[in-house]
């Protein structure tokens, strides 16, 4: 499985002195692996999922590093308390402008669905922002990975199941209110009915 396909990334100059062609290296730009967390809701966040994913991951990371014998850079980003529905989350934002300035190699995450439950968003992510860039990508726990047509075609059956449990989610959590106003109950959220107080012994 290769993750991180180079350490460093050269910038070439080749020109003639002396009747001689000369190579100058002009550049030398480090590349970092980007390890992305994210849970959904405060109670994930007090007491499970952030911790317990950065640890799992860096330990990944650095096992990888030290068996491939290179430098282990790496960088966290982490979206606490950010539903995975949308692409509307700061450090989500913050990897993709990473992953397009070339900061980047390779993306870890726990599993698929903390990068996103939307398929489009995933295969968003994964084709236009990371394939396109060169950027590997590996899910640990269902130890996916793009650097083979195997691997990108079991993501994006992934990424399908992600969405249809994010909208098995929707349909009963939506199910659920409807039978609490057809019982008479508030449905909460936002303010009450206008005219209307709310009963917290009854509901």
């Amino acid at each position: 499985m290769v993750l991180c396909s180079c350490k460093f990334f050269y910038k070439k100059c080749f020109y003639k002195k002396g009747g001689k062609i000369i190579n100058n290296i002009k550049a030398v730009v480090k590349k970092i692996i980007a390890i992305y967390v994210r849970v959904s809701t405060e109670s994930q966040v007090e007491k499970y999922s952030i911790p317990a994913q950065i640890e799992f991951l860096i330990s990944h990371v650095k096992a990888w590093c030290l068996e491939h014998d290179v430098e282990c850079n790496y960088k966290i980003y982490q979206d606490p308390g950010y539903s995975g529905a949308s692409l509307d989350r700061p450090a989500i934002q913050e990897l993709i402008q990473d992953c397009l300035d070339g900061k980047i190699s390779c993306v870890y995450v726990y599993k698929l669905d903390r990068l996103s439950r939307s398929q489009k968003d995933t295969l968003y992510l994964l084709d236009d922002v990371l394939d396109k860039n060169k950027i590997d990508f590996v899910s640990v726990m269902e130890k996916f990975d793009t650097t083979d047509p195997v691997g990108k075609a079991m993501l994006s059956i992934i990424s399908v199941f992600a969405q249809l449990e994010r909208e098995t989610i929707l349909q009963r959590t939506r199910f659920g209110l409807q039978k609490r106003a057809e019982d008479g109950y508030w449905r909460g959220g936002g303010k009450t009915t206008f005219a209307y107080d709310y009963d917290k012994e009854t509901g």
